[in-house]
C-alpha cells in the first residue's frame, strides 16, 4: 500500500499507563494500521495527592500529530480516546483550574460508606445502572463538596479527560455520551442526567453539559495547532470512550452473531461483558458488581470492571527498578510457565492491590499471609500466581454473568493488551472450557479509528465500518485443553477469596 496516496486516520490512544498513536491508511477496501508514537503516562504525587499530568499528555498528543506528519506527509482526520471517570473543571473564562486528580487517589476512600447515609447503594444502582465503584466520577465529586474545594465551588463546566483533550484541540466543549456514563451520575433509562443525584452530591446541574453521541466531527483543529503541528486544518472527530471504543471493534464473525459471546477487555483495567440492546439492571448484577456503560449506534455494554494487568505491571515496574533495566515482558512469562505449580491465589479486586503504587509484590506477599497462603518467592512464582489469579478472576465474571442473563457463554473475544499474552489466552480458555478468540492489540484505536470513518462519511454506519475492518485482519482462536485443573483451581480459589472475606468480617 502506498501510505502517501491513502486516506489516513490518526487515533491516539490514551491508556492509564501509556498512550500511543497509531495511523490507519485506508485504501478503499481494507485499512493497515501503523504505530508512529508512543509515551508513558505516569502520573504525579505531590503533597499528599496524585495527579494526571494533563498538560504533558496534551504536549504528547501535538507531538503524536506531528510525529504521524512526518511519517505520512498528511493527516485526513484525528480523533482522541481515553479512560473514563476522571474529569477537569473549567472556570468561567474556559480555563483549566487546576489538574485533574486520578482516579487511585486515595480522596475517595470511604466516601461511598458515607455517600449511602443520603441514598442506599441498590437506589444508586437502580437509578443509573452503573457498576457501584468509589472511583467513580459521583464520589470524587461527593469527595470535594466534603473537603470544601475552592475549584469546585467556582467551577463553571465539567469535562472529562477525552472532552477536556478535544476542547484544547478545537476550543469546542462537548461531553461525549458514553463517557458520562461512566460518572454514576447519568441515568441510562432516561437518557439523561440524574438530577436528584446531582443535588444529593450538592452540587450545581448547569456544571454538566448536555452530552453528544460519538461518531460526529466536533470541529477542526485550531489553526495554531495545525501550524505548530503541520497538520494543517483537518477535522477532530469525537471518539467513545476508550472501552466503549474498544467493544464497538471487536470484529465478531458472522457465524457468531448470533451465539451467545462475551468479551474481555484486558489492559491496566479488565472488563468482563456482553453488548445488550438496552441496559440490564437488576439486584443480582448490582450483587455481583456488573454495570451499564453507553455503547455505540443505540447499543449498552453491561460489564463489570476487574483489575487487570496492573497488579503484573506494578510487579514488573518494582522488579525493573531493582534491577536496574526495563524487564521484558516474555521474559516474565516464560518465568510463570517455568515456575513450581504452587497454586498461590490473590483476590485481583482487593483494595489494597487496586491502590498500591510503590510495592506490589510487597502486597502480594501481605495478602498470602492473611490468607494463610505460603507467599511467592521468585519472579516466576509472582507472575504465576498473578496470571493465574486473572484468569480465575475472569472465570467467576463469566459464571456469574450466565447467571444474571440465563444464558450459557458460547464464546469469548479478547481484546486490549491482554490478547498478546498467549498464556493468559490459553489459560483463559482451558478454564472457562470454550473457545477464545484474540483479537488485534490496538482494538481501542481501531474502535476510535472506525468511528471517525463514520464521522466523516468514509463508512455509512459501524456495520459497514466493520466489514472493512474484518478483511484487513487475521485473528489468533484459542481451543480449551480439556483440563480438569482449572476445575480444582477454581474451587481452590474461591476459598481463598472466602477465607479474605471472612477474615475481612471478622
Amino acid at each position: 500500500m502506498n501510505i502517501k496516496s491513502s486516506k489516513k486516520y490518526l487515533a491516539v490512544d490514551f491508556g492509564a499507563s501509556s498512550g500511543k498513536a497509531l495511523v490507519a491508511c485506508f485504501d478503499g477496501k481494507s485499512i493497515t494500521m501503523k504505530e508512529t508514537y508512543r509515551f508513558d503516562n505516569r502520573p504525579v504525587y505531590v503533597m499528599g495527592q496524585l495527579y494526571w499530568d494533563i498538560l504533558r499528555l496534551f504536549l504528547e498528543l501535538k507531538r503524536s500529530i506531528s510525529k504521524t506528519v512526518a511519517v505520512c506527509g498528511s493527516i485526513s482526520a484525528i480523533g482522541v480516546d481515553t479512560w473514563g471517570i476522571d474529569f477537569g473543571l473549567l472556570d468561567i473564562n474556559g480555563r483549566l483550574m487546576e489538574n485533574p486528580v486520578h482516579y487511585r487517589d486515595k480522596r475517595t476512600e470511604s466516601i461511598g460508606s458515607r455517600f449511602f447515609e443520603i441514598i442506599s447503594e441498590n437506589d444508586l444502582y437502580l437509578r443509573t445502572g452503573v457498576q457501584v465503584l468509589e472511583i467513580n466520577t459521583l464520589f470524587q465529586l461527593y469527595s470535594m463538596v466534603l473537603s470544601g474545594s475552592e475549584p469546585l465551588k467556582n467551577a463553571e463546566k465539567l469535562l472529562m479527560i477525552g472532552d477536556l483533550l478535544n476542547y484544547f484541540l478545537t476550543g469546542k466543549k462537548i461531553l461525549e455520551h458514553t463517557g458520562a456514563t461512566t460518572t454514576q451520575l447519568y441515568d441510562q433509562q432516561d437518557d439523561g442526567w440524574d438530577l436528584k443525584i446531582i443535588e444529593l452530591i450538592g452540587i450545581s446541574p448547569d456544571l454538566f453539559l448536555e452530552v453528544v453521541k460519538p461518531g460526529i466531527v466536533i470541529d477542526n483543529i485550531k489553526e495554531d495547532i495545525g501550524a505548530e503541528t503541520g497538520c494543517g486544518v483537518i477535522p477532530v472527530c469525537l471518539s467513545a470512550y476508550d472501552t466503549s471504543s474498544e467493544i464497538a471493534s471487536i470484529p465478531v464473525r458472522d457465524e457468531h452473531l448470533n451465539r451467545n459471546w462475551a468479551y474481555f477487555c484486558c489492559g491496566t483495567w479488565a472488563m468482563s461483558g456482553i453488548v445488550a440492546a438496552k441496559p440490564i439492571i437488576n439486584e443480582k448484577g448490582l450483587n455481583y458488581g456488573f454495570g451499564n456503560e453507553g455503547g455505540i449506534e443505540g447499543n449498552y455494554n453491561f460489564l463489570k470492571n476487574i483489575v487487570g494487568l496492573w497488579v503484573i505491571q506494578q510487579c514488573r515496574r518494582k522488579w525493573s527498578k531493582e534491577q536496574g533495566r526495563e524487564m521484558e515482558w516474555d521474559h516474565i512469562v516464560k518465568e510463570a510457565i517455568d515456575a513450581d505449580e504452587t497454586d498461590v491465589f490473590i483476590d485481583v479486586n482487593e483494595e489494597m492491590f487496586n491502590k498500591e503504587i510503590f510495592d506490589m509484590p510487597g502486597a502480594i506477599k501481605r495478602f498470602c499471609s492473611e490468607t494463610s497462603q505460603s507467599a511467592p518467592e521468585t519472579i516466576g512464582e509472582y507472575s504465576r500466581c498473578v496470571y493465574q489469579s486473572l484468569v480465575l478472576a475472569f472465570t467467576s465474571s463469566i459464571r456469574q454473568l450466565e447467571q444474571i442473563t440465563g444464558n450459557k457463554i458460547e464464546i469469548i473475544y479478547m481484546v486490549g493488551g491482554g490478547a498478546r499474552n498467549r498464556l493468559l489466552c490459553q489459560w483463559t480458555a482451558d478454564s472457562l472450557d470454550i473457545p477464545l478468540i484474540a483479537c488485534p492489540v490496538e482494538t481501542t484505536a481501531t474502535g476510535n479509528i472506525l468511528l471517525q470513518m463514520v464521522a466523516t462519511g468514509e463508512a455509512r454506519d459501524m456495520l459497514e465500518a466493520k466489514e472493512i475492518l474484518i478483511n484487513s485482519i487475521e485473528l489468533d482462536h484459542f481451543e480449551p485443553s480439556g483440563s480438569l485443573s482449572w476445575k480444582d483451581k477454581f474451587e481452590k480459589y474461591l476459598k481463598v477469596l472466602k477465607m479474605r472475606k471472612d477474615n475481612f468480617d471478622g
